[in-house]
């Protein structure tokens, strides 16, 4: 979940349910699915928050705090 909101400005909370969703699906290959709910991502999104590592813009509008991104490089 950290990879799909590090690096960009702003990510809507299903665009990461998509991406956690496909990313699942490759590392279980074919020995079956399981399906990630928006509940689940709702939760984890708002433990990153409480962590202050993604600050929420708006209702489902989410973005990585300089914490979860890691220091910048010159």
């Amino acid at each position: 979940m950290r990879e799909a909101l590090r690096g960009k400005e702003q990510v809507r909370a299903y665009a990461v349910k998509e991406f956690v969703q496909r990313r699942v699906s490759a590392l279980q290959g074919s020995r079956g699915s399981v399906a990630i709910t928006g509940t689940q991502v709702d939760s984890a999104l708002g433990r990153l928050k409480r962590q202050g590592e993604v600050e929420s813009l708006g209702y489902g509008l989410y973005r990585a705090t300089d914490s979860l991104r890691g220091p910048s490089r010159p």
